[in-house]
């Protein structure tokens, strides 16, 4: 029956789609056009907002590094090996292992080649040609996506001195009249128990949960150069009424990890439920 519902509702306005999905994931109709919530104001960006050309730029894993360099320096990119409009099991096997595949105009199409059961070139190249035929953006009405030109990258595959994966640091950047605020949220564990926690600046835990378990972990000290992160987030989302600003920090070396402008497409589901709402306060939207 959900396929058949999904299948109709490709056939229908996106708009009504979305709100249609916000009533079955949130439990509510929601408003784009005189949007409260922070929801519903993701989804007023995506069907009402003012088109910034910042979004595909930023959107952009290509165009977003030469960004990056002018804004806070090219130390903090992740190494570049390889982008190109398309690319070869030969170039895969001679890039060998510890990398990333990642197309350029979309979200979730990444391949990591590390050490243990990697996927075959055959079977990333399979997946990247797929992603290049699609047009993402449409897909998700995130109009910022539609506009980038579909390309394919490589990095270097991030691993601490210990060789795990690195400290994944998400930063929802809230530019306000009176100052910018920032709550830090943490992801543990990814690739077994995966559980989600949110702090404040100064790394106090909130109680707040959205999809995955809060660990309830406190930090006893701040992580190596945390400040640094809080800094180059600030630099970075000050740029935006709102946006979300994703850090690694491996062994204490900071890198750029991305910028999203719609989490959960703006579909997240808080508990409790009234952080919606005290987020969409937080979110001085423009226009």
């Amino acid at each position: 029956m959900r396929k058949i519902v999904r299948r109709f509702l490709k056939f229908i306005d996106p708009e009504f789609h979305a709100k249609v999905r916000c009533l079955q994931r949130l439990g509510h109709w929601p408003n784009f056009v005189d949007p409260h919530s922070y929801n519903e104001k993701i989804n007023y960006r995506k069907f009402h907002g003012k088109r910034d050309e910042k979004f595909t730029t930023c959107s952009d894993k290509l165009a977003v590094r030469h960004w990056i360099s002018e804004k806070i320096g090219k130390e903090y990119l992740v190494p570049l090996l390889y982008s190109g409009e398309s690319i070869s099991e030969e170039k895969l096997s001679e890039l060998g292992k510890g990398i990333v595949v990642k197309t350029t105009h979309d979200s979730g199409s990444v391949y990591i080649v590390g050490e243990n059961s990697p996927p075959t070139p055959k079977d990333i190249v399979a997946g990247i040609n797929k992603s290049l035929a699609h047009d993402f953006g449409r897909s998700v009405s995130e109009w910022w996506y539609s506009a980038i030109p579909r390309r394919v990258i490589v990095e270097k595959l991030l691993v601490s001195q210990a060789g795990a994966p690195p400290d994944d640091y998400k930063f929802h950047v809230f530019r306000r009249k009176t100052g910018i605020v920032v709550i830090l949220q943490m992801d543990f564990d990814r690739h077994s128990e995966h559980t989600r926690s949110f702090y404040d600046e100064e790394l106090s835990l909130l109680d707040i949960s959205k999809k995955m378990t809060n660990t309830h972990f406190e930090w006893n000290s701040p992580p190596k150069n945390y400040e640094e992160m809080l800094h180059i987030a600030k630099r970075l989302g000050g740029e935006f009424d709102y946006a979300r600003v994703d850090l690694y920090n491996v062994d204490g070396a900071v890198y750029f990890g991305e910028i999203t402008f719609a989490p959960a497409g703006g579909f997240g589901r808080f508990s409790p439920d009234n952080i919606d709402i005290k987020w969409g306060e937080l979110w001085e939207q423009s226009a």
